[in-house]
């Protein structure tokens, strides 16, 4: 079974005028909740062999907070622009390339695309996924290239969630 985790990135900072979107750093909310948020999702037992993230700052940023919480080396974590600004389709064409071994993948994006595909997949009406949510989906394709069906939701988590 292959363990997709879709992750937001985590709260940016506003502040900066004249700074480019994708150069947007992550606030101390931000890196208070990714730190938070990682070791939640590590002890829900997720074991990622690795990470694929946006190249934003913010983005970047989260994602390497969370290969930090889950010991991931460098050639576990994959950084492209294709995530950025990326509709539906060109989001699942990276999920579609992910590495074949990988069998539990943490993927780091933003909204509206993410939201969208986290519903998409998880055959469900997950709604607006918050800043450093988290959606684990489960699937029993055998190569993420053939992704695109339902996967079983397992879980949905974010940052205010005391649930």
């Amino acid at each position: 079974m292959k363990k997709l985790c879709l992750i937001r990135h985590a709260k940016s900072e506003w502040a900066h005028e004249g700074l480019q979107d994708i150069d947007r750093p992550l606030n101390e909310r931000g890196y208070a909740d990714a730190r938070s948020m990682s070791l939640r999702l590590k002890a829900s037992g997720i074991n990622p062999n690795g990470l694929y993230s946006s190249t934003a700052i913010r983005a970047a940023s989260t994602a390497l907070i969370f290969a930090r919480t889950f010991g991931l080396d460098e050639k576990q974590c994959l950084f492209t622009s294709k995530l950025y600004g990326a509709d539906e389709e060109d989001f699942l064409e990276v999920l579609r390339s992910l590495p074949g071994t990988w069998e539990t993948v943490l993927v780091f994006g933003h909204n509206e695309t993410i939201s969208a595909v986290a519903n998409r997949l998880g055959g469900s009406e997950i709604g607006h996924l918050p800043t450093c949510g988290t959606v684990v989906l489960e699937t029993s394709i055998p190569r993420w290239a053939m992704l695109g069906g339902t996967c079983k939701l397992l879980q949905f988590d974010f940052p205010k969630n005391v649930g």
